[in-house]
């Protein structure tokens, strides 16, 4: 489910959040910075942090027999991402996240830095070095429409990106630039009738189409389906299933494909 590749546009895909005040019911998006940017998810409720962890697992009799959890050669094998911990705002504004390995150490930690209610900075630290800094501008809507990418404080612009919108409010495309102000790659995106993700396009500098990644979901709003094809025709399919907690955010989930299986667990804790 959680594709490393998603951490290229991890910092280009915004983070939200949404209250239904006449029902008097809290959602919190989980996407930016995090695995899930290109698929964003929304969850039930006031959450405060999401502890998310990835293991191997076998399918006996129908049943998935989960094993060891995903270390960084299983990681690298399946380009599957880190697992991680996401800390919220109570207003539901993403504070940080840290990606941790196999035994709960830090590999990274990326800090955002909130400003009238938004994302403005985020700042990315490895053993306590700053090794990026990433830049959100908005549009006069509210959007995030520009996002620039430093290696430190001082250092010039390394590269940056250019969000763009359809009368809906919904991101139609991403595309990244570099300090010449040449693009080195460009992703559309497209949104079933529920406004959810359903499409992604990848494409390189040549305008080539490099990944193509459609996306279904089931009835609670989660991935249930997705097929991959890469620049090779090569095609790879997941399935999903979920176990759910009181809230109906899942805490554990049963992805399958024809290389791995993976059960994926999750704890929340919510503000009251």
């Amino acid at each position: 489910m959680k594709k490393t590749l998603l951490l290229l546009i991890s910092f280009t895909l915004l983070f939200t959040f949404c209250k239904q005040a006449e029902q008097e019911k809290y959602s919190v998006k989980l996407d930016t910075f995090t695995p899930y940017a290109a698929y964003p998810e929304i969850l039930n409720g006031k959450v405060k942090t999401i502890e998310e962890a990835s293991y191997l697992a076998e399918i006996l009799d129908g049943n998935f027999i989960q094993g060891d959890r995903m270390d960084a050669a299983a990681r690298d094998s399946f380009n599957w991402s880190d697992d991680f911990i996401v800390r919220y705002d109570d207003n539901g504004i993403l504070l940080q996240i840290d990606y941790v390995d196999e035994n709960d150490d830090i590999i990274s930690i990326t800090k955002i830095e909130i400003i009238d209610g938004k994302m403005h900075k985020a700042r990315d630290i490895v053993n306590d070095t700053l090794k990026g800094i990433t830049n959100i501008s908005y549009n006069e809507k509210g959007l995030a429409d520009r996002y620039e990418n430093f290696k430190s404080e001082k250092d010039s612009l390394n590269l940056y990106s250019i969000a763009m919108y359809d009368d809906n409010d919904n991101l139609t495309s991403v595309t990244v630039y570099n300090i010449d102000n040449e693009i080195t790659y460009k992703y559309q995106f497209s949104v079933n009738e529920n406004g959810s993700r359903s499409g992604i396009k990848g494409f390189n500098k040549e305008g080539e189409l490099r990944s193509d990644w459609k996306i279904f979901y089931n009835e609670k709003g989660f991935m249930k389906n997705s097929i991959i094809i890469d620049s090779k025709g090569e095609k790879e399919e997941w399935t999903y299933s979920y176990d759910y907690d009181e809230m109906d955010n899942w805490i554990k989930s049963y992805g399958s494909s024809e290389k791995i299986n993976v059960i994926t667990e999750r704890k929340y804790s919510y503000y009251k």
